[in-house]
């Protein structure tokens, strides 16, 4: 299924709403972030592995600055783990082991 792009906050609450009980794991990026635009193939990766029971949703946050707001995110790479519509772990960083710890955490 790969990595979703959120394009507003329509979108996002349609796709919270369809994943249920499932998790979901936001990635906050920027263009202009060399570093969470190298995470982009990370993530693709790391959905890949979780794609029966994980929806993966990035957001650019120059063109969705609304949705950066309400998830309060100000650095960059940002993840946002949300399990029936409430967030159940942030974590800013660029550890992937990390990454895919929480993903398997909250699975």
């Amino acid at each position: 299924m790969g990595v979703t792009k959120i394009e507003s906050r329509e979108q996002l609450k349609s796709q919270l709403l369809d994943a249920g009980n499932n998790l979901v794991v936001i990635y906050f990026y920027a263009e202009w972030n060399f570093l969470s635009i190298s995470w982009l193939p990370k993530i693709e990766n790391i959905s890949s592995e979780f794609a029966d029971s994980v929806t993966f949703l990035k957001i650019n946050v120059d063109e969705c600055a609304e949705v950066a707001e309400d998830y309060e995110v100000t650095s960059m790479p940002n993840f946002v783990f949300i399990k029936a519509s409430q967030i159940v772990e942030k974590y800013l960083g660029n550890n992937e082991k990390r990454v895919k710890k929480l993903v398997q955490k909250y699975k």
